[in-house]
């Protein structure tokens, strides 16, 4: 018996006749790693007793990041020559672990040279089966579709049992134009022993980088300059696993690391135009480093691309000449706005915040417009001070008035959605006048501009959810359900990135400004788009109207928890883009399942769930650190259900709740009337960050709205 098991076992691991051999450059890329003498913690596979009942453990992690100058050329520009390591050390103690991990997966990138990945599985008897990925691919997209959103090879891996040790590594080349950004999230779905990073640079590469660490997490951090290499290295030990959080995420518990890496030949030109940026503080506030990157990025702007700065320019002057007496904040609105348009048809390349405040800031200069230019500083970048040389920070502009633009141009943008990612934090400005940037070199911290973004209040973004509920004529267990939604502030923006279209859009804003051109012509008159794209553009333009019947079908199915039987109607009446119709307006038609229950002489309908649900359960985690909110929000209900004939509402009242508090409040109120059950109900959240001592406060309102989605109404016979 022992012997048909062991031939059953090891006719698992035989590599078919079939399968596909390796390159020999790839199989020595593979060797290499496996051998390499610097990783001995992926050579113990010992569990720490702390780690002893999880379900899986991941025993050792390291990531590399290595950076390289190529040679020259294209008048100046240097491109870099990357590689990047991944390897994971992974225990599987239980078999509900073995899903999670029976596939790996990486991202595809036009940018790689190469990717190269290896896989291997350590037994509990020390035996090791290697595998080899190109037998199991599971799902590979190609990353020559441009919107196509998962390009991404998922391997599986066959044959993990419990006891397991998978051991993986993803070792990519690269190579990069002008600047590279990389992020890291330092914990995962399962906790982490040994972490380990290790970065090395061309002297001069590394032009900023930051990690931010809990303080339950110790590290060491080392970063020595010598004439040739950056080096950084830093370990961390016992990573706790990532905890899911929803709305009320404690961002603070989740380490990041970040780099950030760049090099210019055009130093000279750089130093000439910006002599005040030559030099700039090091992170640690102790040395001079070069800042030649954020000189670069004005220079850019200024010098390649005087063409599209024109056609702006003319544009928006023609605009504002024949709407004469403008304020400030309309002409700025308009200019924000004009220019979020323009992006578009005339190709710009707004990848990046940079390039977007170049412009709106350059456009503001031309039309004279009192404001002061700033950064805000991110509530998560640990020392501020540090923040203060980063090199792509998030640039802010506010008028005399107090109005503050985020200029970055993602998510269908409108001037009017004021954003909320920065209420609450610290603004460090400057006065338009001063093209130095001076701030960047400043070594003391006090003498800089402070002004606190005030958190917007939970009224100005408001959501009204209007409701007319019957139950369904030819379903009887459904409910038919027409619900207008109107939502202002900042909240606004995510219905119109879910659910707009870039046609609808793009007429409405070129309406507003009087353009009689249509976009395919604005983009082949400048000529913009190499040849090819611009009809590609158009395809997925002429698509959008069956993309957003999707969307609205999605948006259904998420806010009814999956209940939804059909979407019979959909519309957009308002896109919120203009002060006159500030809100983001529209109406749909949805029969949702199973929300009425029948008996002989009842009927139990779930009025509760027309609210958007809620996971309880995984909110009621205790809390060690800030929590955190999107924004401020009031959301209001008002639900009209259509009381069947020959029916009465039994239990009106336990719909009345009424939980208020300093962190905010759940009030809801029924009444019957004119052969109606009228339910309103106004929930909000008064601020965007709470200290980890005010969760339970939170969770009195949290508790009161899922209580209130439990709760039906009781319908008898008279």
């Amino acid at each position: 018996m022992k012997k048909y098991i062991a031939f059953i076992l090891m006719s698992l691991f035989i590599i078919p006749a079939s399968a596909r051999k390796r390159s020999l450059d790839d199989e020595k890329v593979i060797n290499e790693i496996w051998a390499r003498p610097d990783m001995p913690e992926f050579k113990n596979y010992n569990v720490a007793e702390q780690y002893k009942n999880a379900p899986v453990v991941i025993l050792a992690r390291y990531q590399e990041f290595i950076g390289h100058v190529k040679v020259a050329y294209m008048g100046g520009q240097m491109p870099l020559r990357c590689t990047e390591l991944y390897r994971n050390l992974i225990k599987i103690n239980d078999n509900s672990a073995i899903r999670q991990f029976s596939t790996v997966e990486y991202m595809n990138n036009t940018q790689n040279v190469k990717q190269v990945v290896g896989i291997r599985i350590i037994k509990e008897n020390g035996s090791i089966v290697e595998i080899n990925p190109d037998d199991y691919i599971k799902i590979s997209t190609d990353l020559k579709n441009r919107r196509q959103k998962n390009n991404v090879t998922k391997i599986a891996v066959p044959n993990l049992q419990k006891g397991d040790v998978l051991d993986y590594f993803i070792y990519e080349e690269k190579e990069i134009n002008h600047t590279h950004e990389r992020h890291f999230y330092l914990n995962d779905n399962a906790p982490i022993q040994q972490y380990r990073f290790h970065g090395d640079f061309d002297n001069n590469l590394m032009t900023d980088t930051w990690y931010w660490l809990p303080d339950s997490i110790k590290a060491k951090e080392t970063l020595n300059a010598t004439k040739e290499r950056d080096h950084l290295d830093f370990t961390l030990k016992n990573v706790a696993k990532r905890e899911k959080c929803m709305q009320s995420a404690p961002f603070r518990e989740n380490p990041r690391f970040r780099f950030i890496f760049a090099s210019w030949e055009s130093r000279s030109k750089c130093k000439e135009l910006f002599p005040k940026l030559e030099y700039g503080l090091h992170r640690k506030g102790k040395e001079e480093r070069p800042l030649i990157n954020l000189a670069f990025s004005d220079y850019d702007i200024a010098f390649v691309y005087p063409k599209q700065y024109k056609n702006i320019y003319k544009g928006a002057s023609k605009y504002i000449s024949q709407h004469p007496g403008l304020s400030d904040k309309q002409k700025a609105d308009d200019l924000y706005n004009y220019l979020a348009l323009n992006w578009l048809p005339n190709g710009y390349t707004f990848n990046d915040q940079k390039q977007f405040f170049n412009y709106f800031k350059w456009l503001l200069d031309n039309f004279k417009i009192n404001r002061s230019y700033g950064i805000a500083l991110d509530r998560y970048f640990g020392d501020r001070k540090e923040a203060l040389i980063k090199s792509d920070f998030d640039r802010i502009v506010r008028l005399n008035d107090g109005t503050i633009y985020n200029t970055c141009h993602n998510g269908l943008p409108c001037a009017i959605d004021k954003s909320s990612a920065f209420d609450g934090t610290e603004g460090i400005f400057y006065n338009a006048e001063n093209k130095a940037y001076r701030y960047n070199s400043c070594d003391d911290y006090s003498k800089l501009i402070h002004k606190n973004i005030p958190v917007t209040p939970a009224e100005k973004n408001k959501t009204t959810i209007v409701m007319e509920v019957n139950i369904d004529k030819d379903d009887i267990h459904a409910l038919d359900v027409k619900r207008t939604v109107s939502a202002t502030g900042t909240v606004k923006k995510n219905y119109r990135k879910q659910l707009g279209t870039y046609w609808q859009w793009d007429s409405i804003m070129r309406n507003h400004f009087g353009i009689t051109t249509s976009f395919q012509e604005d983009a082949t008159k400048s000529k913009a788009f190499i040849t090819g794209v611009l009809d590609e553009w158009i395809v997925y333009l002429n698509k959008e109207a069956f993309n957003q019947k999707e969307a609205f079908d999605n948006e259904a199915k998420e806010y009814f928890a999956n209940h939804v039987k059909e979407v019979k109607s959909y519309k957009i009446d308002s896109y919120g883009l203009f002060e006159k119709d500030p809100a983001f307006k529209y109406n749909t038609e949805t029969v949702v399942e199973d929300m009425v229950r029948t008996t002989n002489n009842s009927k139990i309908v779930n009025i509760g769930k027309l609210l958007d649900d809620m996971n309880l359960n995984a909110l009621k985690k205790e809390r060690k650190a800030d929590i955190t909110f999107k924004n401020t929000f009031l959301d209001s209900y008002q639900i009209s259900f259509k009381i069947p004939s020959g029916y009465e509402v039994m239990n009106q009242e336990t719909f009345d709740k009424n939980i208020t508090n300093k962190c905010g409040s759940f009030v809801s109120k029924a009444k019957v009337e004119n052969g109606q059950l009228i339910v309103n109900v106004d929930w909000q959240i008064n601020n965007n960050q709470f200290p980890a001592s005010e969760w339970n406060t939170i969770l009195e309102i949290l508790s009161g709205f899922k209580s209130f989605t439990n709760t039906s109404v009781v319908l008898t016979q008279k």
